[in-house]
């Protein structure tokens, strides 16, 4: 990916020169583009294609939830930013639905956060938590995000091909030299000895 720069200081590149993204440069093809450029090709040779890709939804979003959304819009509280963690009552129900699922006491406080999705707060996390170089083990099969955030925040990916949980538990400590990882998934915790 390149842009254009808009130096102005003197005897730097003039306007107009082309510059690269160097953090998108060490990224690998985006696996859902790759996916999304053969659907295409496959669709514009008239095949017949079953889309198993992303896991976009299929049909259209509850009633119910787009009447709320509605309504949320036009309140005029909700035209302002949120706190920064989020809505408090939201991060109490978070804790509470944790609690239900997987038998976890936290602290709506200190523990939970309100996030734009998934990916978002896992690339911001990395970024928090990964200093350049730092290896950092993820299954794979995984989400791009898992990969990607490591080399946004100049880590180093390490993939483990997985086929079951058990599986790349046992791998984990060849491909990082230390004696292991605890696995608590009933937990949702993941600690390393």
């Amino acid at each position: 990916m390149k842009f254009m720069s808009e130096s102005i200081s003197p005897g730097s590149s003039p306007l107009g020169a082309t510059q690269e993204f160097y953090r998108i440069q060490k990224l690998p093809p985006y696996v859902f583009a790759v996916i999304n450029e053969m659907k295409a090709k496959a669709r514009a040779a008239q095949q017949d294609v079953i889309d198993l890709g992303m896991g976009n939804p299929d049909g259209a979003t509850p009633r119910i939830i787009v009447n709320k959304m509605i309504e949320a819009a036009r309140n005029p509280k909700n035209h302002r930013y949120s706190l920064s963690k989020g809505i408090q009552r939201l991060r109490e129900e978070i804790v509470h639905r944790y609690k239900n699922y997987y038998d976890v006491d936290l602290d709506p406080g200190a523990e939970a956060i309100v996030t734009i999705g998934a990916k978002d707060a896992l690339a911001h996390l990395l970024f928090a938590i990964i200093g350049p170089g730092d290896a950092v083990v993820s299954p794979n099969p995984a989400y791009p995000i898992h990969q990607y955030g490591v080399i946004m925040a100049e880590g180093h990916a390490c993939l483990l091909p997985m086929s079951t949980p058990a599986e790349f538990l046992d791998q984990y400590p060849a491909k990082t030299g230390r004696q292991g990882m605890r696995a608590r998934p009933q937990h949702g915790r993941h600690y390393i000895d």
